[in-house]
């Protein structure tokens, strides 16, 4: 069926001065495509070594080339043993993590350049979690900023879970997605702070807690305009808060552990 793989290569139309793809980085390509569109499910197989090699029309050290290319892209992994095989992987937002992480570190960003993004979008999100869903974004919420109260100990791991509900209930994936992405690197840095002595996460600074319960209040009310403002100044707020930390204005991403 995808036999012309193995001599598309070898057509006058690739002779251009601009490189042609190898022939397993095409194979890695249409595989890539399938499991994407959910031909190959995560958790599954792909058929075995000998037919995809017979499918394509490739050599066997094109086909594992192939496979190795989808591997450092964490799309597949190689199982060995009697039941081995190459299996597909999950595909998440770790996907977008590593690579952003690795970017934003030869890039030497700042951290605060992060959550200073965090502080210009979040708010949208609080606005749209008011106009889509008042009552059940503000149950959910309220029951976070409840466990924060009961259990400061786990308050960071709270107040994460808050961001994130939060901009889940924005209804837009593709912003939780992003905000997701980037978690693990604040997450780090958080970790960073507790190791150096700092216990109380920024939200509690100044009574900073209520300010969560007042978004939940303007978001259960449907008050997105509000919302939205209320929360930009909180964002803003704790974002200079960060700054002033010593240290950490001049905090980049390359000094977190990737």
């Amino acid at each position: 069926m995808h036999r012309f793989f193995g001599d598309r290569l070898r057509q006058p139309a690739h002779a251009a001065s601009v490189r042609a793809p190898t022939i397993a980085q095409m194979v890695a390509q249409h595989i890539r495509r399938k499991i994407v569109c959910g031909d190959y499910k995560a958790g599954e197989h792909l058929p075995a070594e000998e037919q995809m090699r017979s499918e394509y029309g490739v050599s066997r050290t094109a086909f594992r080339e192939a496979v190795r290319i989808l591997e450092t892209e964490d799309l597949v992994g190689v199982q060995r043993g009697a039941r081995g095989g190459i299996l597909v992987k999950p595909i998440d937002c770790r996907l977008i993590g590593r690579a952003a992480g690795m970017v934003l570190a030869a890039g030497q960003v700042p951290l605060a350049d992060i959550l200073e993004m965090r502080a210009r979008v979040e708010p949208a999100a609080a606005r749209l979690a008011a106009e889509r869903y008042p009552g059940a974004a503000a149950a959910r919420l309220r029951a976070i900023i409840d466990m924060c109260r009961s259990d400061p100990a786990s308050a960071l791991e709270s107040l994460e879970a808050f961001h994130r509900l939060l901009l889940g209930y924005s209804g837009n994936r593709t912003l939780l997605l992003t905000f997701t992405a980037l978690e693990p690197i604040v997450r780090r840095h958080s970790a960073s702070l507790t190791a150096r002595g700092y216990r109380v996460p920024l939200e509690f600074e100044q009574g900073r807690l209520s300010e969560l319960g007042r978004l939940v209040d303007l978001i259960e009310g449907g008050k997105a305009g509000e919302a939205e403002a209320h929360w930009r100044g909180h964002m803003m707020d704790v974002l200079m808060a960060f700054i002033d930390q010593p240290g950490n204005g001049a905090a980049r991403v390359v000094e977190i552990r990737m």
